[in-house]
Parts: C-alpha cells; structure tokens; sequence
C-alpha cells in the first residue's frame, strides 16, 4: 500500500490513521533526504519559492534557538517520508548544509561554522518540544 493507493480509496475504505507527533534532529533530517527517503508529491506541493534572504531568515532563527513551525512528514509503509509541509524550510536547510548559499559578510559567525553547528546539531529537534509543543525549536 501506498500514499497513492491511499489517496484513491474513499474514507469507508481507509484503515484508520495514526498520528504520532515525534522530534527528529537535523542531522536524521538531512540523512533521510540524503538517502533519498523523503518524497515530494507534486500534486500538492507548490514549487520552491523561497529567495536566499528568507532561507537566511531560516537559518538565522533556528542557530538562534527560535522555535520554527513543525514539519508534517508521513511515514509510507516502506519507510520512506513524504513531505505534506515543510518543504520550503527544509530545501532551505538542506541547501545551507550543502553549500548552496552562505550567511551574508558582517554576520557574527561564518557560514562553515554555521554549517557545522546546523549540520550536527542533535540535541536541536524539528518537532514538538517541552517547552513549545506546538513548534519545533
């Protein structure tokens, strides 16, 4: 069964959902993308839309511990992960772990020490938090 399967059976036909809310570091983040375990289903998702000065604004808010909106990600039955919401920010922080635009000149830290602190960052969590269970911190 897929999430396509699942899309096309009417609601009398659907087993029930579950819905787990749970953390996921950034590092486990960018490993599945960079396994190619997270989808992106076009019939919904809108294309990337996002300049670098909101990708910065991103980057920039999370190294400051500011809370973040949760990622909704659902997990198909062979253990990949479509991306229902989150695309944006997550293409955004994939896209500084890799290089593909930096933090402007005059910032407090460089971009590499930027990278190195986002990129094994195992203790910041995209998901509920005590503090903030409606956000990611």
């Amino acid at each position: 069964m897929t999430l396509r399967w699942f899309a096309n059976q009417s609601a009398d036909e659907r087993a029930p959902m579950s819905i787990t809310p749970r953390g996921m570091s950034i590092q486990e983040a960018y490993s599945l993308y960079r396994s190619e375990k997270m989808i992106v289903n076009r019939n919904y998702q809108r294309k990337l839309v996002w300049g670098v000065d909101e990708k910065v604004h991103l980057i920039d808010s999370i190294l400051k511990g500011f809370p973040i909106p949760l990622f909704l990600l659902a997990e198909t039955v062979d253990g990949n992960f479509e991306i229902i919401d989150g695309m944006q920010r997550l293409d955004a922080i994939f896209g500084f772990i890799e290089h593909k635009y930096a933090i402007p000149r005059g910032s407090k830290k460089n971009s590499l020490t930027c990278r190195n602190s986002l990129a094994h960052a195992n203790s910041r969590r995209l998901g509920p938090s005590k503090e903030h269970p409606e956000m990611s911190t």
